[in-house]
């Protein structure tokens, strides 16, 4: 194994094909490090993910969706535990950025 530094958080680690392993403190510039534990199980900021039934994030890599779509998504599938009628309008927003974007292409 060798240390690679991981350029969306400057994070050092070493990979493996089984696992990254993190070797920084907790936090490196206000980033969470990669952790040994399964990150479905150790949610930041909450559980209205964790309880779910399939989480957004494997329906979202599942399917392989993009930015836009996988933002909509976790917006609409948390409303009811976190935010409310604002992750509804977050959720219409991004859609909108979305529609815009692609109208351009």
């Amino acid at each position: 194994m060798s240390p690679t530094i991981c350029a969306s958080a400057g994070l050092l680690a070493h990979h493996s094909k089984e696992r990254t392993t993190d070797i920084t403190d907790a936090s490196v510039n206000g980033f969470a490090t990669v952790s040994e534990s399964n990150p479905r199980e150790n949610q930041i900021g909450g559980d209205h993910y964790r309880t779910m039934a399939i989480q957004p994030a494997d329906f979202i890599m599942a399917n392989k969706l993009g930015w836009a779509e996988g933002c909509a998504i976790a917006y609409i599938t948390r409303w009811r535990e976190k935010g409310g009628l604002q992750d509804l309008r977050k959720a219409i927003h991004t859609l909108e950025l979305l529609i815009d974007h692609e109208s351009k292409t």
